[in-house]
């Protein structure tokens, strides 16, 4: 019998997490939001965020999300910051990266989904330049953010 030859290197096994599909919100610079879950918080003075992100290629530039809660129209709360933390800022992501990003928002009011909207959304911390959104995925864009919650918003 003749020796085997040595076997090919196997590549990396893909992340497990969720492919960007037709649903997903693409941004610009490669990033897509994938999913975003709210969960009102026992008070109703608070709302806990969800975010999913992931790297359709490498980002260039250093972002920063925004949440920003409006009721009755008014501004109600808001939460900016990197979207995955201060130590992975979004130029080191790689494309296939995807990234959890939790935010709790304290509200001037108390949550009422048929009275409140939730838009979110990247922009340069720079020069607080927003990412255009490129494709909306099943949400409805406002002002280069989604609105991931209350008027506007898609079936789901």
């Amino acid at each position: 019998a003749e020796p085997s030859a040595p076997a090919e290197p196997s590549a990396p096994a893909e992340p497990s997490a969720p492919a960007a599909t037709a649903g997903s919100a693409q941004f610009a610079d490669g990033i897509a939001l994938l999913e975003a879950d709210l969960q009102p918080l026992p008070g109703g003075d608070q709302l806990q965020v969800g975010l999913q992100w992931r790297a359709e290629a490498s980002p260039a530039g250093q972002y920063s999300r925004f949440v920003h809660v409006f009721c009755d129209g008014s501004p109600a709360g808001q939460a900016d910051g990197p979207p995955a933390g201060e130590w992975f800022p979004s130029n080191l992501w790689r494309a296939g990266d995807v990234l959890q990003d939790e935010v709790t928002l304290s509200l001037s009011v108390p949550w009422d989904a048929g009275r409140c909207s939730v838009l979110a959304g990247l922009y340069r911390w720079s020069d607080g330049v927003r990412l255009a959104v490129t494709s909306a995925g099943h949400w409805q864009v406002q002002d280069d953010s989604i609105i991931i919650a209350g008027e506007g918003q898609g079936e789901r």
